[in-house]
Parts: C-alpha cells; sequence; structure tokens
C-alpha cells in the first residue's frame, strides 16, 4: 500500500468502507517504495469492473494544465499558430544593436510620426464623416509606404485598427471591408484569400496583437511599441493567435532583451497613433475612446493621453503639410482610389 493510500484509509475511513486489502498495510517513508497490498474494489461491493487508477489520472490531469508540461508542449506544436507564434518571437530584438536598427534617437521617432501622417487629410477633416475616402487615403498612404517594409508593417497595424474603430462607430461593415481589403492586398495577400472570416480574423488579429505588445511593455519598456518595425509578417501572425497562442507568447516575454537606450517610443503605442490618424485633436474623438475600442477590459490601465505631448510630434503644422495641388498629385490620388475601388 502507497503512503498516501495508507493516509487516506486512516484519515478517511469512511472513502474505503468498500475496499479490501491483500496484506496488512505497512507505514513507509516517504522516500521509500511500498511493498504492501494493493487495494482493490470489494466483488460484493462493486459488480462492474476494476476502477482505474484515480491517482495516475489526476497526475496527467495536473500536466495537461501546466502550459510548460511536455504534452502540452507537444499539442502547441502542432497548433495553426505556433510556426507563426516562432516566427514573431525570433524576430522581436535581442540586443540594442537589433533594437536600434530602426530607430536611435527621439529624432528618428519624430520623423517616423511625421512619415505616418496622411497628406492629404488636412485638418478639421472629420473622418467619421466620410469614412470611404478616408479608407481610401489610407490605401493610397500604405501603397507608398509599402515601399519602406517597417514603415508599411506598422502603417498596416495602424489602418487596420483604425477599420476595427470604424466599425464600432457605426461605418457600414462593406464599407469597412472594403478597407480592409484594400489594405491586407498591399501586405501580398492573394485575392482569392481575401474572404469576409479571414478579413474578420485580421481585424481581430490586431486587438490581440495590441494586447501582445502591452504586455511585451512591462517587460522591454515603452520600446515594445518598436515591434510592429521589426516584425514584417506581424498581422499574419496576430490573426492565427487564440489564446494558447496568447499566453505561449507572454510565457516566452520574459527572455525579450530590454534596451539600454531609452527613447519617446510611447508616441508610436497604437491607440495614440489610431487617434492621430483620425484626426486627434481636430476631430471628434478622445484618445480614451479609442483606448477603450483598441484595448477592451484594460480600461485601468489606459494612461492619460494628456501625460504625453504629441503636439510637436504629431499635429498638422500648416507651413510644412499644405500641399499644392497640381495635375500630377491628382493624378497619382486617382490611381490609387481606383487601386482600392478595384
Amino acid at each position: 500500500m502507497s503512503q498516501t493510500q495508507f493516509r487516506l484509509i486512516f484519515e478517511y475511513p469512511h472513502l474505503g468502507q468498500n475496499m479490501v486489502s491483500e496484506s496488512p498495510p505497512k507505514l513507509h517513508s516517504l522516500d521509500e517504495p511500498s511493498e504492501g497490498g494493493v487495494l482493490n474494489l470489494d466483488p460484493e461491493a462493486y459488480s462492474w469492473e476494476d476502477g482505474s487508477d484515480t491517482e495516475t489520472e489526476d497526475k496527467e490531469d495536473f500536466e495537461d494544465d501546466d502550459p510548460g508540461s511536455e504534452s502540452n508542449a507537444y499539442s502547441a506544436e502542432t497548433m495553426p499558430w505556433h510556426p507563426h507564434a516562432l516566427h514573431f518571437l525570433a524576430q522581436v530584438p535581442q540586443s540594442d544593436a537589433d533594437w536600434s536598427r530602426y530607430l536611435t534617437t527621439n529624432n528618428d521617432v519624430h520623423s517616423l510620426c511625421h512619415r505616418l501622417k496622411i497628406p492629404h487629410l488636412f485638418p478639421g477633416f472629420q473622418a467619421h464623416l466620410n469614412w470611404p475616402r478616408f479608407f481610401n487615403e489610407c490605401a493610397w498612404h500604405l501603397a507608398r509606404a509599402c515601399n519602406n517594409p517597417p514603415l508599411g508593417s506598422l502603417f498596416s497595424f495602424i489602418f487596420v485598427a483604425a477599420c476595427h474603430v470604424a466599425l464600432v462607430d457605426g461605418c457600414p461593415r462593406k464599407e469597412v471591408y472594403k478597407g480592409l481589403r484594400a489594405c491586407v492586398r498591399q501586405c501580398g495577400v492573394a485575392e482569392d484569400e481575401l474572404t469576409l472570416p479571414m478579413l474578420d480574423r485580421v481585424r481581430e488579429g490586431v486587438i490581440t496583437g495590441i494586447g501582445i505588445l502591452r504586455e511585451y511593455t512591462k517587460v522591454v519598456g515603452c520600446r515594445a511599441n518598436e515591434i510592429p518595425l521589426h516584425v514584417p509578417g506581424c498581422l499574419q501572425m496576430f490573426q492565427f493567435c487564440d489564446p494558447a497562442c496568447f499566453l505561449f507568447i507572454k510565457n516566452h516575454m520574459s527572455l525579450a532583451y530590454r534596451p539600454t537606450t531609452p527613447l519617446k517610443s510611447e508616441y508610436l503605442e497604437i491607440p495614440a497613433l489610431v487617434y492621430e490618424l483620425l484626426g486627434g485633436r481636430h476631430s471628434k474623438w478622445e484618445y480614451q475612446v479609442i483606448s477603450r475600442i483598441l484595448c477592451p477590459g484594460e480600461t485601468e490601465e489606459i494612461r492619460g493621453y494628456d501625460s504625453v505631448d504629441m503636439t510637436d510630434v504629431m499635429e498638422f503644422d500648416e507651413r510644412d503639410d499644405v500641399i499644392e495641388w497640381d495635375g500630377s498629385l491628382d493624378t497619382e490620388l486617382a490611381y490609387a482610389i481606383s487601386i482600392a475601388d478595384d
């Protein structure tokens, strides 16, 4: 009789009323193997087959609940998200040199924020009053940004997040899908793959992706907001990311390298960039509203947008951004709109 069985019978005698032992019990130390008899079911009490080893079953159940167990590791490897998650983790910067690949100074952050602006949306443009034009402008801007993969990766992330905000705001689903399709097509996805379920997965995956970035900020600081620059295929990974994938990535975040060079990368937080893309202080939107839409369940952690002065970074300077509307610019815009319409 094992030590566990011995204690079970004598501490809870009512549980052993239907059990008989083939030999007298022996008290063993915890480190000493038992040589006593094995408890069997009393045939007079139970007429069915012998019960299974509950101790073994409990152990197996415990192992199944352990994210680090071999069985769960094997099951993770069979999931469709597993290769995408591994690729994502491998592309997260692992040294100061990696983190400095695209941004090394706050001037670089300032320049990047400026390049994320859409020049044809002047101050005062209300995106919620004309979502189709907003999506067309985003598609045109993304087409140009795709010449720079890191910039295109980040802007596509912002574009899809803005589509989600538009849907919540009441934009017709047909128009939202049109915007999503224009964005994902620019990311190299084949036309026959642009189904409505796939577009919904991309849109919902961005919400998961924002949650992952927020978790990374707890490990590496605000520079975690730069990760989309380093992972061009993050949209593809996020669309496959279910709760198990999220937990898998979260369990590996402790291995991430925290950069030693501080930058004002809080300006690159996705909700903040979406807020600015939709017009910032010139629009009807408030930063907290955007954050609640894009970070459901985390409103208690949302920092006040007033604590970050974005005026010198993101707001339009009319002296720099007023554009002369010549014929060539009209031609480019018409071409971009035709691409989005197709």
